[in-house]
């Protein structure tokens, strides 16, 4: 009975999700990129020698904290943020299974 009520969806639903596939010129996530520098929208970088608190880098030992930021910045953009990890978790370990019990032929000679 399921296998029919799937095949009536999918005789109904195909056509129609093919039919609108092939209305648009182009697929779902492809955007046409952008070649002209003048269409790209107005944008300022950060001064890669200034803290985000203010101060600037002014000796060479203040430059890997500094790029540290960076970092954190970028991974921060480019990737988002970690969530934590949840405080409890459970686990717990699957049974042993014998070859019969998970689905193989039992042979006795």
């Amino acid at each position: 009975m399921k296998h029919a009520n799937i095949a009536a969806l999918c005789a109904v639903a195909l056509p129609a999700i093919l039919a609108s596939a092939a209305a648009s010129d182009a697929p779902f996530p492809f955007r046409e990129p952008n070649y002209d520098e003048e269409k790209v929208a107005p944008y300022t970088l950060e001064d890669p020698l200034s803290f985000a608190y203010g101060r600037r880098v002014e000796e060479p030992a203040d430059w890997p904290e500094r790029r540290r930021e960076i970092l954190g910045v970028f991974a921060r953009a480019s990737q988002g943020r970690l969530s934590r990890p949840p405080r409890h978790l459970a686990h717990w370990a699957a049974p042993r299974l014998r070859p019969a019990q998970r689905g193989a032929r039992a042979f006795r000679p």
